[in-house]
C-alpha cells in the first residue's frame, strides 16, 4: 500500500506540468497510467509517459523541498488481514488498518490533510460496512490517534476529510499505483521470472535507479521523505 503527500497549492501545477511535458514531447496526452498498463515498447510514446510521470515526481521532491513525497507500507507475511479476533473475520479491517500506519506516521502538526483514496469495489458478501462508513471510521481513528500519539489536549482534526476518488480520473493516484506496482514487482521477484514483462522490468529499474538503488527492496527510516518504503511487522495480537 502507498500513498502521496503533496501540499494541495502544488497539487493541479504538478498536473497541469505533466500534461504539458507529455504533448511537448510526445505531441499527444496519456491515457489511464497504471502498473498493470505498462507499454510494451519502452521506446515508445506511451511508455514515454511513464518515464515522465516518474521524472517529474523526483523533480518536484526536491524543486520543494520534499514537501511531496512517497511513502509505500509493507505488511508482513504474518499479518493477517482476516484476524477473527482482531479484525473480527473482516479483511477489510484489516486493509483499513493499513491506511491508519501508512498515514498516521507522516502527519505533521501544522497541518491540516484532505485524504483522497481510490475508489474499490468491494464485494458486500465480504464486507457489511459501506465505503463511506469505513472512511468515516478511518478519519474517527487518525484523529484520535494523532491526538493520542502527540499527546496532545487540543480536540480538534488533522484530518478534514477523507473521501474516494476514481483512479482513472487522478493523475496523483496513478502516480501512487505505479510507485507502489514497481515496489511489490521487486519485492515479490517477479522481475526475476522468466516471462517477467521487459518493459516492467525497465520501469523498475528506472524508479530505483532514481533513487540511487539497484533495486526497490529496502526500507527506510520513517524520517525519509523521498521514497519511503516502510516494512511492518505486526505485533502477535494482529
Amino acid at each position: 500500500m502507498g500513498g502521496l503527500w503533496i501540499p494541495k497549492e502544488l497539487g493541479w501545477q504538478f498536473v497541469n506540468e505533466f500534461y504539458e511535458r507529455c504533448y511537448n514531447e510526445t505531441g499527444c496526452l496519456p491515457g489511464h497510467i497504471k502498473w498493470t498498463n505498462v507499454p510494451n515498447n519502452v521506446n515508445g510514446k506511451f511508455f514515454k509517459h511513464y518515464q515522465l510521470l516518474i521524472d517529474l515526481y523526483f523533480e518536484y521532491n526536491a524543486r520543494f523541498d520534499q514537501k511531496i513525497f512517497f511513502k509505500a507500507i509493507i505488511a508482513d507475511d504474518k499479518y493477517q488481514f482476516n484476524h477473527k479476533i482482531y479484525n473480527q473475520g473482516d479483511p477489510e479491517i484489516g486493509f483499513y488498518k493499513l491506511y491508519y500506519f501508512l498515514i498516521l506516521n507522516s502527519l505533521e502538526e501544522e497541518n491540516v490533510y484532505h485524504i483522497r483514496i481510490a475508489d474499490r469495489t468491494v464485494n458486500k458478501k465480504r464486507s457489511s460496512l459501506t465505503l463511506e462508513e469505513r472512511l468515516e471510521e478511518l478519519k474517527k481513528c487518525l484523529n484520535n490517534g494523532f491526538i493520542k500519539k502527540k499527546q496532545y489536549n487540543y480536540r480538534g482534526q488533522i484530518i478534514l476529510t477523507i473521501e474516494p476518488r476514481r483512479a482513472k480520473e487522478r493523475r496523483l493516484i496513478q502516480l501512487t499505483d505505479i510507485l507502489m506496482g514497481a515496489i511489490g514487482f521487486h519485492w515479490n521477484k517477479l522481475h526475476l521470472r522468466s516471462d517477467a514483462k521487459e518493459s516492467k522490468v525497465y520501469l523498475a529499474n528506472y524508479i530505483a535507479d532514481k533513487i540511487g538503488r539497484n533495486d526497490l527492496i529496502f526500507s527506510t527510516p520513517s524520517s525519509d521523505k523521498k521514497f519511503n518504503i516502510f516494512r511492518f511487522y505486526p505485533k502477535s495480537s494482529l
